[in-house]
């Protein structure tokens, strides 16, 4: 048969240790903190360092990949680092670029009217515009003729001042570059 003794140590072994009863309840529980507060450095310290084991791991099966990737890295930041200058860039050059054909054209249409002023200024001129708004000279006959317009005034009506007028023929890669830097042509405020 089994002694006392024999029990005891049964279960020493099985991880149970004998309490003490001769202390206090407050230093019970503050040594029973102590041990938790161990404890949970203990598990943080091994979780963190299998975080590092684990991410050593993956930066050792890398091998030849490494110089690659850090190659790639440096790229992407390059480019998320010029990205908003390179885009303020391109839209101050299309903006440059509208607006020259814009003033090209203004330029056309002024010539034209200026043209227009000068030949009104003739005596001709005076005559022709005179006619066109039904006055005959003493001893004509005036005769109107239904069905036919004139684009002479169409012409005055379509100059505006803004973009929408300017005709713009981007090559496709124009067009690629303007979804790519999110570009949207300016309109002016009349």
């Amino acid at each position: 048969m089994a002694s006392a003794d024999d029990t005891i140590s049964f279960k020493a072994q099985k991880g149970k240790k004998p309490v003490q009863r001769a202390q206090s309840s407050k230093t019970t529980e503050a040594s029973d903190g102590r041990i938790h507060a161990k404890k949970r450095a203990v598990r943080k310290e091994e979780k963190s360092s299998s975080k590092l084991q684990q991410l050593a791991a993956w930066y050792a099966k890398l091998g030849n990949y490494r110089a690659l990737l850090m190659v790639l890295g440096g790229i992407v930041l390059v480019v998320v680092a010029l990205y908003s200058p390179l885009r303020s860039w391109y839209a101050a050059q299309r903006d440059a670029e509208l607006y020259t054909k814009q003033l090209q054209t203004l330029k056309n249409d002024n010539a034209a009217l200026q043209e227009n002023v000068t030949r009104l200024q003739s005596k001709e001129g005076i005559e022709d515009e005179a006619r066109k708004r039904g006055y005959v000279v003493q001893g004509e006959t005036s005769v109107t003729i239904n069905g036919m317009k004139d684009g002479g005034e169409a012409k005055a009506d379509a100059s505006k001042n803004s973009l929408d007028g300017v005709a713009t023929d981007d090559p496709w890669y124009i067009k690629v570059l303007d979804a790519v830097f999110l570009y949207q042509a300016p309109t002016i405020h009349e």
